[in-house]
């Protein structure tokens, strides 16, 4: 029964969205009540609490609150990050144009706000599998060659650019040959 939950939970991961509106994996045990639809005795998350679950409405109900459930889909070679939406199979590029009342649209937009004072229109998500895998191993690699006090020293900034260069950045990566075209 373990080995089938934890060969599961390498294909599906099932989430929930836990307080402070941030995506949580629930445990190998819920994560395979939630596939098989054993859903009767509801869920127990990472906090301990009890949820009742729609499974069509993919909500929890717990103490007088609702929240959100996901089921993410891991590709053969790359578990999906929680917070992305699911990918199928052989799609590689996907924009997600952020909800300006959720938690992940607040944090970057006030990150943003901290060295900008433009008006922010949108946020979108991009959710590239080849260039998250890039990134991961980059990241991983840093990891170990730092002191593992520092971790990767990784920093998020923001970057200026053409609408043009958005779409070649999203699907190829940054081109340092154009650096410093953009500036005013």
């Amino acid at each position: 029964m373990e080995r089938d939950q934890d060969h599961l939970f390498t294909q599906v991961t099932w989430c929930i969205l836990g307080p402070h509106g941030i995506w949580q994996k629930v445990a190998k045990d819920m994560n395979h009540k939630l596939e098989r639809g054993d859903v009767t005795g509801g869920i127990t998350d990472a906090q301990g609490v009890k949820w009742t679950v729609d499974l069509r409405k993919m909500e929890a109900c717990g103490t007088g609150q609702v929240t959100q459930l996901k089921r993410l889909e891991n590709l053969p070679d790359f578990s999906l990050p929680i917070y992305w939406d699911n990918m199928s199979q052989g799609e590689v590029l996907k924009v997600i144009n952020l909800d300006q009342s959720s938690a992940e649209y607040q944090r970057v937009k006030t990150d943003f706000k901290k060295t900008v004072q433009k008006t922010v229109l949108k946020i979108q998500r991009i959710q590239n599998v080849h260039l998250r895998q890039l990134y991961e191993a980059r990241k991983k690699e840093l990891e170990n060659r730092n002191d593992s006090r520092v971790r990767s020293g990784e920093k998020i900034l923001y970057h200026g650019t053409t609408e043009a260069a958005c779409t070649s950045i999203m699907n190829t990566n940054f081109n340092r040959n154009f650096a410093g075209q953009n500036r005013n």
